[in-house]
């Protein structure tokens, strides 16, 4: 498979012919993975493309947000080249005994049923709310691909909720390099979420997914502008109050799982990451080099994981004045250790089942692997400071820092892209 480098649409962008001149990524080998042989796709009327995101209620206790026609073959629950409904969902904890679901699907006005397999997402951190991934297999007979599912306990009066679906084939939009980012929110300031798009695309990403929680109109204003351009899609994450009260930070690992089957056939690498963290080339000026040299080694992986090293203010140097408002470029000491306590993952999105937040939590066969990434070749720069929330494995590792300039090769770029859209958006 050739990756092809592509443009931006903002043609007049400072950076557009920094991308242009970078050359093409090469082929990469591709593990041997099946999949599943299925009817042509159908189109649906009702098609969502990040506008219509919701979280539906099911009842009390059951909330969906997306579904997703999975046709991959697994080594767990698809081993005979099905084609499965995932359905990112969440439930209330349960102690004693276990719900029940079922899908049903309209076919041509007649009613066709399939058990629905409960499979519970990782940290979760004793909350009361749990994230899932819910399975249905498509059922025998059904004449058309479907465009909803309806999901409804087992047991229940209510007839349950319709979901729409979908599709992972979807790929009118192919890039090489994406990155999700969990639900924002708080006092994010304008400016340095530029910085982190700007810098994300110096490095090497084609496309963002964000999914806004809780944010102000100056971060909407700069999300709406990459959205125009193409740079960045929006997710509204609007999390229901019983949810957000008991779900571990925001619902993120949710946002992970729905980020991963978004993207699943849109990227061929798709990386998860805040905006304070860039995962930066150490050897190699951007990710599709890195990601050559690294998949020429071990072509049996589904991603990369990725240390990190905390940075913080540092001394200027002469003529870094101007370069003061851009905080990758102001926070040039680290932290000597560089922990894989908090990785961070690229994978071929493909090869994932669930993606954790530091980890791929299960590939689509247990073949393929996943690899620590060392530290010469790449690692994770996190711009925050040492506070109580760092765990204890790492107290003491900001105790000493040394200087890290490595990313001030892009500073003036940085500066001028960084300035471009600003004064589009706040000074003219």
């Amino acid at each position: 498979m050739i990756l092809v480098w592509k443009s931006f649409k903002s043609i007049s962008h400072p950076a557009e012919s920094h991308k242009r001149d970078l050359a093409h990524p090469p082929v990469l080998p591709e593990p041997d993975v099946p999949v599943a042989i299925s009817p042509p796709e159908k189109t649906c009327s009702g098609y969502r493309n990040g506008s219509r995101e919701r979280f539906t209620e099911i009842d009390k206790e059951t909330f969906v947000f997306s579904a997703y026609l999975d046709h991959r073959s697994n080594d767990f629950d698809n081993m005979e080249n099905n084609s499965l409904v995932r359905i990112m969902a969440v439930l209330r904890a349960f102690r004693k005994t276990k719900p029940e679901f079922k899908c049903t699907f309209n076919n041509d006005g007649f009613d066709l049923e399939s058990d629905v397999v409960m499979y519970e997402m990782c940290e979760s951190h004793g909350m009361h709310y749990l994230a899932y991934i819910l399975s249905c297999v498509l059922p025998d007979g059904l004449k058309d691909q479907p465009c909803d599912v309806r999901l409804s306990r087992v047991g229940s009066s209510h007839r349950g909720e319709i979901v729409e679906i979908l599709s992972l084939r979807d790929t009118r939009e192919r890039r090489d390099f994406s990155i999700c980012v969990p639900p924002l929110f708080g006092q994010i300031p304008a400016d340095r979420l530029v910085e982190f798009v700007e810098l994300s695309r110096f490095i090497g990403a084609d496309h963002l997914t964000f999914y806004d929680f809780q944010t102000d109109e100056r971060v909407k204003r700069v999300l709406n502008y990459y959205q125009d351009t193409g740079i960045v899609s929006i997710v509204p994450w609007d999390l229901p109050a019983v949810l957000e009260e008991n779900m571990w930070y925001h619902g993120q690992m949710l946002s992970i799982q729905d980020c991963l089957y978004r993207n699943m056939y849109r990227t061929e690498f798709l990386a998860f990451n805040d905006i304070d963290e860039f995962i930066v080339p150490r050897q190699r000026a951007y990710w599709s080099e890195m990601v050559r040299d690294i998949y020429e080694e071990t072509p049996d992986r589904c991603g990369m994981a990725f240390s990190s090293a905390i940075f913080g203010p540092g001394i200027p140097k002469p003529g870094q004045a101007k370069l003061g408002e851009l905080f990758s470029m102001t926070n040039t000491q680290r932290s000597p250790k560089i922990f894989k306590l908090r990785a961070k993952c690229m994978v071929k999105p493909h090869f994932v089942f669930e993606q954790g937040i530091h980890h791929v939590s299960k590939p689509i066969t247990a073949d393929l692997v996943t690899a620590l990434v060392p530290s010469e070749i790449a690692f994770v720069h996190h711009y925050r400071g040492c506070d109580k929330q760092i765990p204890f494995q790492m107290k003491g590792m900001c105790d000493l820092v040394e200087p890290d300039d490595y990313l001030l090769r892009f500073g003036n770029r940085l500066l001028d892209s960084h300035m471009y859209v600003m004064d589009k958006l706040f000074r003219s």
